[in-house]
């Protein structure tokens, strides 16, 4: 499958870079105790090295107060192992690894200043299937130079009662995994205005058919919920694509 190039500043923002703090200490609004999830805030203005510009960065985590049990999984998941603050930390200090680059940008801009942004926030999905599944997304919105944003959402999918990473072959029926792509790739056809049967490639997707189950999802009131951000399957002129694959042709699977 092709598979995007682009934005070099992705990789830059995962990787862990540790530079010295530029714009001063974050701001945090601590989170309410005694909540299933206790959301809170995380602030900060990295500004560049010359001062020319400078990235707005906030984070909107969920301190996990109310899930003793599956704590140590959510960790893994959402914050790589780490506490939700320490995670914000190394993910600031990704960021302040990009300043520089603020100053150059100004400088071609006639020394106008640089502005970027960066949003992460984390999200309980409350429409799921059933009441053992948790959902929890993850959406990273962020302009780092070049011509336009970028929007990235992941879905991670909990079993309560197993304390496991739910994946799409939970709730697909065994030896039924193809017809179960051509669903989905039926649910492309609708998303596009494709006619049944047609190559997802006449609806402006870089290939015509997929290759495997795709892994972002959620199990969704109303059936399976698939997400692909820019750049995945199709140019990014046709933004993020979700679609949801209903559970009534999942069960009726031949």
């Amino acid at each position: 499958m092709k598979r995007n190039c682009f934005l070099y500043a992705v990789w830059l923002v995962s990787f862990p870079f540790f530079f010295s703090c530029q714009g001063g200490p974050r701001n945090v609004a601590e989170a309410p105790e005694n909540a299933e999830f206790s959301p809170y805030t995380i602030q900060k203005d990295i500004v560049s090295p010359e001062r020319r510009g400078r990235i707005s960065v906030s984070f909107a985590m969920l301190a996990l107060a109310g899930q003793a049990d599956l704590s140590p999984l959510l960790k893994d998941l959402l914050y790589e192992g780490m506490d939700s603050t320490q995670y914000a930390d190394r993910r600031i200090a990704s960021l302040e690894g990009l300043s520089a680059n603020l100053d150059r940008t100004s400088g071609e801009a006639g020394g106008k200043e640089t502005v970027w942004e960066y949003t992460e926030t984390f999200t309980p999905i409350t429409e799921t299937s059933d009441p053992d599944i948790l959902v929890i997304s993850r959406d990273r919105d962020y302009y780092l130079g070049g011509a336009h944003g970028t929007r990235e959402k992941r879905y991670f999918t909990v079993s309560r009662s197993r304390r496991a990473e739910l994946g799409p072959g939970d709730f697909v029926p065994p030896g039924k995994d193809g017809a179960f792509l051509t669903l989905i790739e039926d649910a492309l056809r609708e998303y596009s205005g494709l006619r049944p049967g047609a190559l997802l490639g006449e609806g402006g997707f870089f290939e015509d058919a997929l290759e495997e189950i795709p892994d972002n999802f959620y199990p969704g009131r109303a059936g399976m919920v698939f997400r692909w951000d820019p750049y995945e399957i199709a140019p990014y002129a046709m933004g993020p694509i979700e679609v949801t694959v209903p559970w009534e042709k999942i069960r009726s699977l031949p």
